[in-house]
């Protein structure tokens, strides 16, 4: 019962967060979508910020997974790199709401949590790319001649156009993001990424 009520009031909170935004969800209003009263999400979340802590928990936990991979991993930096991208967006798109309530307060930044949150999810993601980066240009992979953070921000921004242009996000706002399948758009997008890193970046031999 406790599960089933704490994972009720996630996925209400969740809904929520995405279609109001953070700051214009009050706690009564997921109270109202979880069909329980406001005391009992206070008894499993004290605050609001506890709860999209816990939204997001997943998303943040798969950072330091892809850490643990990309450490472990063996073989050229373009494998690397491949793989990270790989990781990267399907984790994105398997993320969608939790990324798309993120998005929209990176851009607002309405609480000291989120703003803290988004800085340790942004300084992960930009560790792990410059790193491959400068293992790719130690082994004579990667060229030294090109706009390293141009290019993060093109591989973020292709990313983040694909999951959330307006025809998908209409699907979004009606329907949880987990239930549309978006496999076949994920394999464009890391086709997409991954010639054109080969493109900018790969020293052709």
């Amino acid at each position: 019962m406790g599960y089933s009520t704490r994972m009720n009031i996630i996925e209400a909170a969740e809904k929520l967060f995405a279609q109001k935004g953070y700051s214009a969800t009050s706690v009564r209003d997921i109270a109202h979508a979880a069909e329980i009263s406001p005391a009992m999400i206070h008894y499993y979340f004290h605050t609001k910020e506890q709860l999209l802590d816990a939204i997001s928990s997943g998303l943040r936990d798969s950072f330091d997974e892809i850490t643990t991979i990309m450490n472990g991993f063996t073989g050229t930096a373009f494998g690397k790199m491949e793989c990270l991208v790989k990781y990267y967006v399907r984790k994105i798109f398997e993320s969608g709401p939790v990324v798309y309530i993120l998005l929209n307060e990176q851009q607002v930044c309405s609480t000291e949590f989120s703003r803290k949150l988004l800085q340790y999810l942004a300084n992960k993601q930009w560790s792990l790319f410059l790193n491959i980066i400068h293992e790719g240009r130690q082994k004579g992979e990667f060229k030294y001649d090109v706009d390293v953070k141009m290019l993060y921000a093109s591989i973020q921004g292709t990313t983040r156009y694909f999951l959330f242009n307006d025809k998908h996000m209409i699907k979004y706002r009606s329907f949880p993001l987990k239930q549309i399948s978006f496999r076949n758009m994920q394999k464009q997008v890391v086709s997409h990424l991954l010639q054109m890193i080969d493109n900018m970046l790969v020293i052709k031999t």
